[in-house]
């Protein structure tokens, strides 16, 4: 969210901070998916005897490496926002000199990182489905 310049009090901070929670616990859960993909696509390795299908999951891997990268950054980033907010609370008068212009612009550009960010990693999981079969238990 973007904190306007007139309206900087601490609910509009505490607000922030909760944005930013639910952009971190998201970005968490991404990184958890990805911990699970990375499991079974390592067993597929181990378990298959065609060079190309090993030469296929081990490019699967190489996505999720970087789509890994890209989720630890935006995790690092939304944690240090956060914790500049949480310290402008703590701070005393400094709400009075808080430079919204800086953080709004920090922001913005940690927001467009993430989204492009997640187009990648939507992406990514979308080509793994080709990998794919739905097996039903007789």
């Amino acid at each position: 969210m973007i904190i306007p310049k007139y309206m900087i009090d601490s609910k509009t901070i505490d607000d922030e901070i909760k944005i930013l929670n639910n952009i971190l616990n998201q970005q968490r859960q991404l990184k958890k998916t990805l911990v699970l993909y990375l499991e079974k696509i390592s067993d597929g390795i181990y378990n298959a005897s065609d060079p190309t299908d090993i030469n296929s999951l081990v490019s699967c891997l190489d996505g999720i490496k970087k789509s890994f990268s890209n989720i630890k950054e935006n995790i690092n980033s939304v944690i240090e926002l956060k914790q500049f907010l949480e310290n402008t609370l703590k701070t005393s008068g400094y709400l009075n000199t808080f430079d919204c212009e800086t953080y709004n612009k920090t922001f913005s550009e940690l927001f467009e990182k993430i989204t492009d960010d997640n187009v990648f990693y939507y992406s990514f999981m979308e080509s793994l489905l080709k990998y794919m079969d739905v097996i039903f238990n007789k």
